[in-house]
C-alpha cells in the first residue's frame, strides 16, 4: 500500500495534477481581490440559485 502511494504521488502526472490545482487556486484568489469580478461573481450565483429555486424540479419541504 505504501509503495503504491508512493508511485502515486511521485508520478509526474500527479504532480502536474497539484500543480494545476495550486496554479487554479492562485488565479482564483488574485480574482477575488478584485471588487468589480466579486461582484459580478455574486449576481452570477444568485442568478444561478434563483434559476434553480423557479424550476419545475424544485420540490419545497
Amino acid at each position: 500500500m505504501v509503495a503504491t502511494l508512493q508511485r502515486l504521488v511521485e508520478s509526474a502526472r500527479f504532480q502536474r495534477f497539484i500543480i494545476a490545482v495550486i496554479v487554479i487556486n492562485a488565479i482564483t484568489l488574485g480574482l477575488e481581490t478584485s471588487p468589480s469580478v466579486m461582484a459580478e461573481a455574486a449576481a452570477f450565483c444568485w442568478r444561478s440559485i434563483g434559476r434553480r429555486c423557479s424550476s419545475s424540479s424544485w420540490r419545497s419541504p
